[in-house]
């Protein structure tokens, strides 16, 4: 073989070991590229998402507790309001007081008693069902479990954990009946429940401490919304979850608050739960999964 014949497979080596090194690099590039824009994304998004909550919390503090109240759990928005860009900001109030407090190591007094005594109780009914049941339990708030929106196994466990038995299923099933009605209740027919199956004094007082007819800790649920064209929709972009201490309005006590991300607000917790993006992509997927299998 010539040294020119030798010559050309050299050079063509050459010229694919470049290639393939121009190639990784630009495979490089492109990853940092991307991994760059996904941190720019996450910080964008953190920074959107305390900004709605600061909103929201702001709203929150100086609103009128009873139009709020009259609203939770109805699922109609108590606000909406329209952002610079044109977005709509859509609130939605919940009880989030329907579990029983899961830990109670920050209470005191009669509050830490109550919550040792409802969980126990609880504890106990998950036992007569055969199962663990999260949706009984919570992980923040006080004591006390709302009467208006607690499933009615929690409500007995609620009852029973007072010393009531004899009279425990007919307190329930006449708080069961007044909901069913649409009637809100109050501490007055609580105590009028307790008192017609002659309930001693002193359970009765502790029945009022742990079944509380208005919660204090509250589930909001934040929608932004696309702005509306002429005779649509607006379409929801993405939805926030975060639960508060409803008490806190009209100016929160100085322990109620709680610091979420880099603000001081009274919001217990604040997340993303859902955006039409993470659909899309979801969509997008199984649309793929689909082709896959048919291919």
């Amino acid at each position: 073989m010539t040294r020119r014949a030798f010559a050309l497979p050299m050079a063509i080596l050459l010229t694919l070991s470049v290639g393939l090194g121009i190639a990784l690099l630009m495979s490089r590039l492109g990853t940092q590229r991307l991994a760059a824009q996904r941190q720019l994304d996450a910080y964008q998004e953190h920074h959107a998402a305390m900004g709605i909550m600061e909103i929201v919390d702001s709203w929150v503090r100086s609103a009128d507790p009873n139009g709020v109240a009259a609203l939770m759990g109805t699922g109609e928005d108590v606000l909406t309001m329209t952002l610079a860009d044109g977005t709509i900001l859509a609130l939605k109030i919940g009880d989030a007081q329907r579990g029983a407090l899961r830990a109670w190591s920050r209470l005191a007094g009669e509050d830490r008693d109550d919550a040792r005594a409802i969980a126990k109780a609880v504890r106990e009914a998950e036992d007569e069902a055969g199962e663990e049941r999260p949706d009984w339990w919570r992980d923040t708030g006080s004591a006390g479990v709302s009467a208006m929106s607690a499933p009615e196994e929690v409500l007995r466990a609620v009852v029973r954990s007072c010393g009531i038995e004899s009279g425990a299923n007919a307190i329930v099933d006449r708080i069961m009946q007044a909901r069913r009605s649409g009637t809100t209740l109050t501490t007055s027919d609580i105590l009028q429940f307790t008192i017609a199956e002659k309930i001693p004094a002193s359970e009765r007082d502790k029945l009022a401490r742990r079944l509380v007819p208005v919660p204090e800790l509250w589930e909001v649920t934040a929608e932004l919304r696309a702005a509306p064209a002429p005779g649509l929709t607006p379409r929801t972009l993405v939805r926030y979850r975060g639960v508060l201490t409803g008490r806190s309005i009209g100016g929160a006590s100085p322990g109620s608050s709680k610091t979420t991300g880099s603000a001081r607000t009274s919001f217990h917790s604040w997340e993303r739960v859902w955006s039409i993006e993470e659909q899309e992509r979801a969509e997008r997927a199984a649309l793929l999964e689909l082709e896959r299998r048919a291919g």
